[in-house]
């Protein structure tokens, strides 16, 4: 498998670790994990570490998982903090972050860990305000 998820029992989100060539199902099968662990979660937090993400999906398939997600009938509020991976791999994370935000979905590219933990814990404590 190409991908991972984990909660982590010290943080408000969950981990998804991608690794490799990821193929449209994969991309997919790791959206669905997710979706499956959102109902024992109080906000639908994202951590996606994409340092060793080499590609293996085509910006049609990032469009399409887009747009599936945007149909979702979330009832959680939602934020993705993506960890940026190199070379061509990055043009398509870049796009990914482009296209969600067009569409209103909060996702951010983050080149350091601690930033990307910083903006998904600014919904948590502004959520306890």
């Amino acid at each position: 498998m190409s991908w991972t998820l984990h909660n982590p029992p010290d943080r408000p989100w969950l981990e998804l670790t991608y690794r490799g060539l990821v193929s449209r199902a994969e991309l997919y099968e790791a959206l669905q994990a997710v979706l499956e662990l959102a109902p024992q979660l109080e906000y639908l937090l994202l951590f996606a570490d994409c340092r060793d993400l080499e590609g293996g999906h085509s910006p049609v398939d990032l469009l399409q998982l887009i747009e599936h997600i945007d149909a979702l009938p979330l009832t959680l509020p939602f934020r993705e903090a993506i960890l940026m991976p190199e070379g061509r791999a990055a043009e398509a994370v870049h796009f990914y972050e482009m296209a969600c935000r067009n569409r209103g979905i909060q996702v951010r590219v983050f080149e350091e860990r601690t930033a990307a933990e910083a903006w998904l814990e600014l919904l948590v404590r502004s959520a306890a305000h």
